[in-house]
């Protein structure tokens, strides 16, 4: 998540996980359903919640990490090849105007 938010969620303000979850959909729409990349992202960033907060880590679904991990590997792939020198806030702007 630290990488994702990183790539994609250069604010320090407003909801993370809204713009994570919209941004990481539309940066690998190309080889994954948007809104089910935005369903996960967002179900991952309360997971990611419960972890940072202390919440109980046993309720995890190893399941749903396993697929974050895969988009956020397909994200910082796309970014390579499509997005090439651009800093997250450029990148975010781009992907903020792009259509799905």
């Amino acid at each position: 998540m630290i990488a994702l938010e990183a790539l994609v969620v250069p604010e320090q303000s407003g909801t993370k996980s809204d713009k994570l979850s919209a941004r990481l959909g539309k940066i690998i729409s190309s080889r994954f359903d948007y809104e089910t990349v935005c369903n996960h992202a967002i179900m991952a960033y309360r997971q990611r919640n419960l972890v940072v907060h202390g919440g109980d880590i046993r309720k995890i679904d190893d399941s749903l990490v396993n697929q974050i991990s895969k988009y956020v590997q397909s994200a910082i792939q796309e970014y390579l090849i499509k997005y090439p020198g651009l800093n997250s806030k450029k990148l975010a702007r781009v992907l903020d105007e792009s259509p799905v």
